[in-house]
């Protein structure tokens, strides 16, 4: 062929794939030159057949070029098998590129016409036949594109929804690549693809080959890995990055993934030393287990303010190494600590996000990278108020010395930690003890020592606070907190979307003291509006404290 013949064509939306090589579409049953150099089976040969890539939806856009590499006679019999015979070169560029592709690999082929070429594919392994395509599609796609080449274009853009679209070509032998120049975020190109055309056309559908990503963080309390949980302020918070490198992607000779991590500033930034990196082979491993999960070595890892980036090694040659296929898909994932600090935010209007996203190579032919879209994990953290009163009129109480302790054993200090030892906290002139930065769960309090006029409870009592937050917690989702209290405590609000729970610690008067909230002295006041909201209060002590908020977990304390 003296010119080039370009067939542009609109097909439905595409998902294409780091599909099969020549072998592995040539195992498809509609691409393989396996026949004598004069095979021919019962039917008629036709000079014409049709072409058709099948779009799958989600590479809607990228577009394919189809270039025939050899002519040739193809019969088709009865049974709907296809053979081929009087193979040809379809063109001079054809035969330089298919030539010099074959000498790269195999050093001894001393092949001249267009039959050896052909039977030299048939006979050769996958790992080098994969290789001669891989050079092909880098020559056609590079100095001899398009000069006296019959070359087909095909679009997978189609906004009507169609399975695909279909050109007229001239029967043989065609290489299917993608135009990787034109690939975005979350596009992936094709591995190159040898079909025969035939009188009865062929199909072909790309594998999909773009990874994906995941974050999930750990609740403490359940042991669960969740897309959202709560945690007390300074705790160790575990966050894990899960990649998957679908099956199907034999054409690349390297492949290394890069975790791009951003972290809320209410997250203290991990400590590479203390990363995690490992892989597994195949797509069957179980993110939460240990077993069959393996260390991958020579990772870059670098953690600067709220971004973690993890790049890694060569992902082939490590998946080789451990003496699987890289073709078979693998998993990696990177597991590390991030607290909650003081720069946290409190209560499930804002939370913490962590979030990522995966760079990836987005074809083997060429130096083309995609992203991911973005995953997100989300930790949460509450304040308590311990409001010390009068269970005569409910004034403030200060001076009342408490123990609260979290279901760790551990005792709140005065200055807002947690610590193993034996501390005690003070209410403050308002009669309040704030907990900053708690997770959910019990906290136990007991009374040390009353304030002067009163009688300090005995033993300890629990204030339980418990959330609906489940393993797929979204953002966007609402949560229901529940919150409450053995007596003398009393549950007098929440409001998870701010982060506060209140709590009521009522003290007696002690026998015979007459205090300044007694009744002939409220009875003497009615007309004081301070009063007015003592009472109201002591009318709503009693209502139970369940909220729902929009979302909502755990937290830390000070």
């Amino acid at each position: 062929m003296s010119s080039e013949r370009r067939i542009k064509l609109d097909c439905g939306a595409y998902k294409p794939g780091l599909g099969t090589l020549l072998v592995a579409a040539i195992l498809l049953a509609v691409m393989l030159v396996t026949v004598p150099r004069m095979a021919w089976a019962t039917g008629s040969a036709s000079s014409k057949g049709t072409l058709t890539i099948e779009a799958t939806g989600q590479n809607s856009g990228v577009t394919y070029r189809a270039y025939q590499l050899f002519d040739a006679t193809v019969n088709t019999g009865a049974n709907g098998e296809s053979t081929a015979s009087n193979i040809a070169w379809a063109s001079d560029e054809a035969r330089s590129a298919v030539e010099s592709a074959i000498k790269a690999e195999d050093p001894t082929y001393a092949g001249t016409t267009a039959q050896d070429a052909a039977d030299w594919l048939s006979s050769a392994g996958e790992d080098k036949v994969q290789e001669v395509a891989t050079q092909v599609a880098e020559a056609l796609e590079g100095s001899v594109a398009s000069d006296g080449m019959d070359v087909v274009t095909l679009k997978a853009n189609s906004s009507e929804g169609g399975s695909g679209a279909s050109a007229t070509v001239s029967t043989g032998y065609w290489l299917i690549v993608s135009d990787d120049s034109q690939l975005g975020d979350g596009q992936s190109g094709t591995a190159p693809m040898l079909v025969l055309v035939g009188a009865s056309g062929v199909s072909v559908t790309p594998k999909g080959g773009t990874p994906t990503v995941e974050k999930h963080v750990l609740e403490d309390s359940t042991n669960t890995w969740q897309k959202a949980a709560d945690a007390t302020v300074g705790d160790e918070l575990y966050w894990r990055l899960e990649a998957t490198v679908p099956q199907g992607l034999g054409a690349y000779a390297s492949y290394s993934v890069t975790f791009e991590d951003t972290l809320a500033k209410g997250l203290d930034a991990p400590d590479p030393a203390t990363v995690r990196v490992q892989f597994h082979c195949g797509l069957d491993g179980d993110w939460s287990s240990d077993e069959d999960w393996i260390d991958l070595s020579g990772c870059s890892i670098v953690s600067e303010g709220t971004s973690l980036t993890v790049a890694t090694p060569d992902l082939v040659a490590a998946v080789r190494q451990a003496g699987a296929s890289f073709s078979d898909g693998v998993q990696v994932r990177v597991v590390y600590s991030a607290p909650l600090n003081a720069q946290a935010n409190h209560g499930s209007a804002k939370g913490n996000p962590n979030k990522v996203r995966l760079d990836y190579p987005a074809s083997p032919v060429s130096s083309q990278r995609g992203k991911t879209p973005w995953a997100i994990a989300t930790a949460y953290t509450w304040d308590v108020v311990f409001q010390k009163q009068s269970s005569a009129d409910n004034s403030a109480l200060p001076g009342a010395v408490l123990s609260v302790v979290d279901d760790r054993g551990r005792h709140l200090t005065g200055e807002g930690l947690w610590v193993m030892g034996d501390a005690t906290v003070t209410t403050n002139s308002d009669g309040q003890v704030v907990v900053r930065g708690v997770d959910s769960g019990v906290l136990s309090v007991s009374e040390t020592q009353a304030p002067d006029g009163y009688v300090a409870f005995e033993g300890s009592r629990d204030l339980t606070m418990s959330t609906s937050i489940s393993e797929q917690q979204s953002a966007a989702d609402k949560v229901t907190m529940k919150v409450s209290a053995q007596s003398p405590l009393e549950a007098l609000a929440a409001e998870p979307e701010s982060g506060q729970v209140t709590v009521a610690v009522l003290n007696s008067p002690s026998p015979g003291s007459e205090m300044p909230g007694s009744t002939n002295e409220l009875l003497r006041n009615t007309g004081d509006p301070t009063t007015y909201g003592v009472m109201a209060l002591v009318v709503g002590a009693g209502i139970a404290a369940i909220v729902v908020s929009r979302k909502l977990r755990r937290g830390g304390g000070q």
